[in-house]
Parts: structure tokens; C-alpha cells; sequence
């Protein structure tokens, strides 16, 4: 697997060659396509994430956001369902920030 570094310094070279001017239907459509690719996986995560979550609601017999009230007041124990029910949160608004941010970009 290639480094976030490596990654980066093509994406910096293949800005510079476009703003020089260089035309390629072809980088354009490499683009687009790793953009659809990229938010098809996080839909599919979001999609596992929300699974999860649903679960914990059932189990519980409450919403999220009355469990995150109360875990964040302290009024919720560390139990390994409470804190995979948090981490699930936590990781469903970070894969709402980067579908929303690759969303916006690809519009």
C-alpha cells in the first residue's frame, strides 16, 4: 500500500502540471472515478456503522442522542456496549464530514 505521503506528492505534481495548463481527459476521469469509488466505500461503511448503532438503540431501547447526553454527563457506565455505541458515533459524523466534504468537492 502506498504512503499518505507518496499519494499527497502525485496529487501535488498532477496539480501543478493543471494549473500550468496541461489537459488530460484522462486525469479527469481517474479523478472522478477514485472520488465515486471513495464515497461508494464510505457509504458502505456508513452503512455498517448505522447497523450497529440501530443494534445498540434496540438493545437499549434508546436513541443515540439521548445515550450521547447521558454518556457525556457521566451518566453512563464504561460498559463495552456504551463505548462502541459512542465510538460508533464518533466514527458516523467523521464518515458524514468526509462524504459531505468529497460530495461538495465532486459538485
Amino acid at each position: 500500500m502506498q504512503s499518505d505521503t507518496a499519494s499527497l506528492t502525485k496529487l501535488h505534481i498532477l496539480e501543478a502540471l493543471l494549473q500550468k495548463g496541461y489537459k488530460s481527459d484522462l486525469v479527469g476521469k481517474a479523478l472522478n472515478k477514485l472520488v465515486e469509488l471513495e464515497l461508494a466505500k464510505l457509504k458502505r461503511e456508513l452503512t455498517e456503522i448505522e447497523t450497529g448503532i440501530e443494534r445498540l438503540e434496540a438493545k437499549y431501547d434508546m436513541n443515540s442522542e439521548e445515550f450521547a447526553e447521558k454518556f457525556h454527563a457521566g451518566l453512563a457506565d464504561d460498559s463495552a456496549d456504551n463505548i462502541e455505541w459512542i465510538s460508533f458515533l464518533d466514527m458516523r459524523t467523521a464518515l458524514f464530514q468526509r462524504i459531505r466534504l468529497l460530495q461538495e468537492e465532486s459538485s
